[in-house]
């Protein structure tokens, strides 16, 4: 499964980021930290993650609780968890934060979970 970085919310200092044929490739030097805001039941994210970015990204990854049953409402429901997982992060900047849900992202509104 090919998980592309524009699933990244800007969070403090945001880095360009570009997609090639398996790895991301990040245009400062030094080694970049990202936050990941995963479901619960989420079994390949953080391996997914750590494939396309390599060794010069450090990725914390926090869960977020996912409904038993998936509908329209359940994921809705999933809006105010986003920040209140988001701030399980350790204190240390973040280039980014993504969340990677994206039926989730669908529901909510992009522009939403940007905000939130």
């Amino acid at each position: 499964q090919n998980i592309h970085p524009s699933t990244f919310l800007p969070h403090t200092s945001p880095k360009m980021v570009t997609s090639t044929t398996h790895k991301a490739v990040l245009t400062n030097t030094t080694r970049t930290t990202l936050g990941l805001v995963v479901l619960a039941m989420d079994e390949s994210a953080e391996d997914d993650f750590r494939t396309l970015f390599g060794e010069d990204v450090r990725i914390h990854v926090a869960r977020i609780r996912s409904p038993e049953h998936i509908s329209v409402e359940s994921l809705q429901d999933m809006a105010p968890l986003i920040t209140e997982t988001a701030s399980l992060f350790p204190p240390v900047p973040l280039a980014s934060v993504g969340f990677g849900c994206t039926s989730a992202t669908s529901v909510i509104g992009a522009d939403k979970v940007s905000e939130l």
